[in-house]
């Protein structure tokens, strides 16, 4: 479903580019899918296109994406076409869309969560939102291996090295 499209389906969402599944994603699910306990489905928000924050491309395809989300436990996916227009939404004008057009009855994301133009939306713009519009959120620890923090541009770091045993985290 896009992003800009209405539903009237009361959700749980979990936040977040998702270029892949790595540990701290699938804490992120599991917390997810936890906070359905009102009847509520479990939805993914992610993008489609490449994330121009690095130049390591993206691990996965939207397609291939949409499947590990479904085997995760979610009944919708979410997402927005990654443009320049895009970009340009405040974390505001993010959030007022989101709640305009989804039936938003949670919210999930990693403590490191940003999002909005210039990144200047962050998890504590998440709580102060969720506390006005009685939204439950609930905020996934930081995941770490060997003293790194658990991302997706560790992974494509060690795909890029060859490193492919060790990017399966």
């Amino acid at each position: 479903m896009d992003f800009f499209n209405k539903s009237t389906m009361p959700i749980v969402l979990a936040l977040g580019f998702f270029d892949g599944a790595h540990l701290g994603h699938k804490e992120i699910f599991s917390l997810g899918k936890q906070m359905c306990t009102n009847g509520e489905s479990f939805a993914v928000f992610t993008f489609n296109g490449t994330f121009f924050k690095n130049n390591l491309g993206n691990i996965f395809t939207l397609k291939e994406k949409q499947e590990i989300f479904k085997n995760n436990g979610a009944s919708l996916i979410i997402k927005a076409d990654w443009t320049q227009d895009f970009c340009n939404l405040t974390a505001t004008e993010f959030l007022q869309i989101l709640t305009k057009n989804h039936n938003i009855k949670g919210l999930v994301c990693g403590e490191d969560f940003t999002f909005g133009k210039n990144a200047l939306g962050n998890v504590n713009t998440l709580i102060d939102f969720c506390n006005e519009n009685n939204i439950k959120l609930k905020v996934a620890k930081i995941k770490n291996y060997n003293g790194k923090k658990i991302s997706s541009s560790l992974i494509k770091e060690k795909l890029a090295c060859g490193e492919v045993k060790s990017a399966n985290i």
